[in-house]
């Protein structure tokens, strides 16, 4: 459930350095005219809206009013609250509340927060709870559905019935006493096998034929259409004109891809007068052995150290008012154009027109799947779930500085479970040799920016350690992973062998199993690569 304070900032006394106000004529008290006052000032007593030092004071307020009502702070995640004997969720947000718990404990955390306490004697005035709907932007809808059946990465929760039986890959926590011995996984509470990244299949693992889940979808239709509408705008086009397309990435205009010239392969002239024609420009065609002009500069073949064009593309200017949009969308509820998006938004400064239609064709998409949301479903009790970490990497996936790029996706997973809870594509700051190096950089930015950070929250949620599986697609990479280095790896940078190390520690320690998953199966790969089969 979620809830609004109402005027929250001016629920709060503004402390520190004192602050005068002007008040409008229409505002003054009847003695300020009468005396024939001319700009007074009266002191501001209320953390006031757009005062500097509002926000803290009113973040102070709450938190010790939430504090004295017996909530605990999770120290790692600022504006998070628990509650240990009631088992409730709370995030402060500004002036958002949302609480999370047992539905029957759910409005004594409400009555909770309005009571007095020693901090607050009033309270904290909010407005009616209700069900949870749009926060941060985002429409959330719960609701409940019956799945038949799920595989080991179910795409969805109405599937047709599986040809043979599917078990998933590991056991949860609470199942683990029921599983040989032989298949237990490397963690802090059981013996480490001498090969930890194989995977177990469990029998306790089984899924059943019919179960009810609780489903939550992320709508972000309404924002998607306003990032459509911004990009029209600015190109002075309509979207009426702009083409359906199956996937954010169309070919690669790989004569212009990285501003450097000189034909290397097919130039996609269909995309590009696509393009042109909804602009009205000119562009660049012609097949690679013909010279190609740009802003009046040909880009011939026979240089072999080509200049970039003083100018390059025609959307440079709105490229990152356009993408920074698109991008919040995206790390909300459409992790499918995350790639995309943050690979154009790395060439603002280095634009082209192989960028044009990068920009161009991520917008068509956009609105061809405007109606997608994103899925997640619970139908597991809390001691039956546990963390899966997926990280993956591309080689030399930017032509421009042939660094990789790194995709994670963490997710809460059980028998009937499967939660996204953070997911990230970026380009690597270093550059990979070879497919294990670029995996290692992947799997270490995964472990230290999403799957550490998890623990203290999901420690303080479930009450106790949960269980954190590593997804790893390279058995090499497992290997490297287990010994904290390779010999045939010995050219490696210190960057890279900081890596190693670094995951090999975490995994010493039982933070993590590590557990080698199949490619096709592996949740983070949509993020590092320019994919060309259409979204089922």
């Amino acid at each position: 459930m979620q809830a609004d304070a109402r005027q929250a900032y001016t629920q709060c006394i503004l402390e520190g350095t004192d602050t005068y106000v002007r008040l409008p004529y229409e505002a003054w008290p009847e003695e300020w005219k009468k005396r024939n006052m001319w700009d007074p000032v009266c002191p501001l007593r209320l953390s006031l809206y757009g005062h500097p030092d509002s926000g803290g004071y009113w973040e102070q307020h709450c938190e010790s009013h939430v504090l004295a009502k017996g909530f605990q702070k999770i120290d790692e995640w600022r504006s998070c609250y628990y509650h240990p004997f009631y088992k409730l969720f709370m995030i402060i947000y500004v002036d958002d509340f949302k609480l999370a718990g047992p539905t029957e404990n759910l409005h004594i955390g409400w009555d909770l927060l309005q009571e007095p306490s020693d901090k607050v004697p009033g309270g904290i005035d909010i407005e009616p709870p209700e069900e949870v709907g749009r926060f941060l932007g985002c429409r959330h809808t719960i609701l409940e559905k019956e799945i038949t059946w799920q595989g080991e990465n179910p795409t969805d929760l109405d599937p047709p019935e599986p040809e043979a039986k599917k078990m998933a890959a590991l056991a949860a926590p609470a199942e683990e006493s029921k599983v040989d011995d032989a298949s237990k996984l490397q963690c802090s509470s059981c013996e480490r096998m001498p090969e930890p990244y194989q995977n177990a299949v469990p029998a306790a693992f089984q899924i059943p034929q019919k179960k009810t889940v609780r489903v939550i979808e992320y709508d972000m239709e309404e924002f998607f259409q306003s990032s459509i509408d911004l990009y029209a705008e600015l190109t002075d086009t309509d979207p009426a004109n702009y083409p359906a397309v199956g996937t954010p990435f169309g070919i690669e205009h790989t004569d212009l891809e990285d501003g450097q010239g000189g034909p290397r392969g097919e130039i996609s002239s269909p995309s590009m007068e696509a393009l042109a024609n909804l602009l009205g420009i000119d562009a660049p065609m012609g097949p690679p052995d013909i010279p190609v002009v740009v802003h009046g500069r040909s880009l011939d073949d026979e240089d072999p150290n080509p200049l970039p064009p003083s100018e390059s593309g025609y959307l440079q200017p709105i490229a990152a008012k356009c993408l920074m949009k698109f991008l919040y969308g995206a790390r909300m509820a459409r992790y499918d154009i995350q790639r995309a998006i943050c690979h154009t938004a790395s060439c603002v400064t280095k634009w082209t027109e192989q960028n044009d239609l990068d920009l161009y064709r991520l917008v068509c998409y956009m609105r061809t799947t405007i109606r997608y949301k994103m899925v997640s479903w619970v139908g597991d009790s809390m001691e039956d779930v546990m963390i899966k970490q997926f990280a993956d990497a591309d080689l030399a996936s930017d032509p421009r500085t042939q660094r990789s790029t790194s995709a994670s996706n963490q997710k809460i997973w059980g028998p009937n479970t499967r939660a996204h809870q953070s997911f990230s594509s970026r380009r690597q700051t270093c550059v990979s040799h070879s497919t294990p190096e670029a995996e290692l950089v992947a799997a270490e930015t995964a472990i230290r920016t999403e799957l550490l950070p998890a623990m203290p929250l999901w420690i303080k949620l479930l009450g106790r350690v949960p269980r954190a599986d590593f997804m790893e697609d390279n058995q090499a990479v497992c290997k490297i992973c287990k010994a904290g280095g390779s010999t045939k790896l010995a050219h490696m940078g210190r960057s890279h062998r900081i890596n190693s190390a670094s995951i090999a520690e975490t995994l010493l320690r039982g933070v993590a199993n590590l557990v080698y998953e199949k490619s096709e199966n592996e949740a983070a790969d949509i993020g590092t690569k320019r994919f060309t089969d259409p979204m089922a």
